[in-house]
């Protein structure tokens, strides 16, 4: 019993999780894969109801102190800037021309949100084309690339 408290205990630390509590609890406690597994799955489980239920309280306890709110405030800033108005990038594809846009932008503005035109912008089309695994019809042979790199440091460097 004192082991799966120590994998529920390991598994709600944020970053840790799952994956260090499953090689805790194999290779250093000796529990059995099954049992292990099922502590930190139902550990897991559990957070996002604790969660919620101490969030109201801890954060009423933490609003008092200085340094959390100099953070909160510097959030807020932060969050008004010029990015994080773009909360949604969106690649449209559109055979009825000029006037169909216009139409989408309308129904945008209509609902109450901000649309931002961005149909000349070749980076904008290259990364909505890509980003979907989609192709660009006017280019015969096109072919697209993934590399990946080791996260070490110099890496990129040494390709």
């Amino acid at each position: 019993m004192r082991n799966i408290l120590h994998i529920f205990l390991i598994t709600m630390i944020p970053g840790v999780e799952v994956r260090g509590a499953l090689p805790y609890a194999i290779g250093v406690l000796g529990m059995p894969v099954w049992e292990a597994l099922l502590a930190a799955t139902l550990a897991n489980l559990c957070i996002a109801p604790l969660f919620y239920l101490l969030e109201k309280p801890a954060l009423a306890i933490v609003s008092k102190w200085k340094w959390f709110q100099r953070y909160r405030s510097r959030l807020a800033v932060r969050s008004k800037s010029t990015l994080a108005r773009y909360g949604l990038f969106v690649g449209l594809a559109l055979s009825g021309g000029r006037a169909e846009k216009e139409l989408v932008l309308q129904a945008i503005a209509t609902a109450g949100f901000r649309a931002v035109d961005m149909t000349d912008n070749e980076m904008a089309k290259l990364h909505v084309r890509y980003m979907v695994g989609g192709h660009a019809r006017s280019i015969e042979h096109e072919a697209l690339y993934r590399f990946e790199f080791p996260e070490r440091p110099g890496a990129l460097l040494r390709f």
